[in-house]
């Protein structure tokens, strides 16, 4: 079970989507301690100084026996980007040598599905963090 579990984060780790150098982690929320994730998940508020699109950017992830779903919102007064990705693993983890996802869904904020639902997972996610560092985030001006 242990080698098991290993292989698990082990790749979990290798697909984890990196956040670029220049930004600021401002914030982290254990999403398992929110009871949002059994087999696990976080979700990261970062300011973001080299991107033209906002000056914020959250990313979540949650991890399932079958893969990870992440989201990825882009802000700064206004939501100016979002995504949200499905990843599966092509066979059973227990009888794969690499762990390799493959990408099932993806949604984006300017696709009509995500007009409606993405939105909404935003202000979910949201409302996750200190609201004064959301807003110094959010006003901050870009250098």
């Amino acid at each position: 079970m242990n080698r098991m579990r290993t292989a698990i984060v082990a790749g979990l780790a290798l697909f984890a989507t990196p956040a670029s150098a220049a930004d600021v982690l401002l914030q982290t929320v254990d999403l398992t301690d929110q009871g949002w994730s059994a087999e696990g998940g976080e979700v990261k508020l970062f300011r973001v100084t080299k991107m033209t699109t906002g000056n914020c950017k959250i990313e979540a992830v949650h991890y399932g026996e079958t893969g990870r779903t992440t989201y990825r919102f882009i802000f700064s007064q206004r939501l100016n980007f979002a995504a949200k990705r499905e990843y599966r693993y092509p066979e059973s983890i227990a009888t794969m040598k690499k762990v390799e996802m493959k990408l099932v869904s993806e949604i984006l904020l300017n696709s009509e599905l995500g007009k409606e639902m993405l939105p909404m997972d935003f202000d979910t996610y949201k409302a996750f963090f200190d609201p004064a560092m959301l807003a110094a985030c959010s006003s901050r001006k870009q250098g």
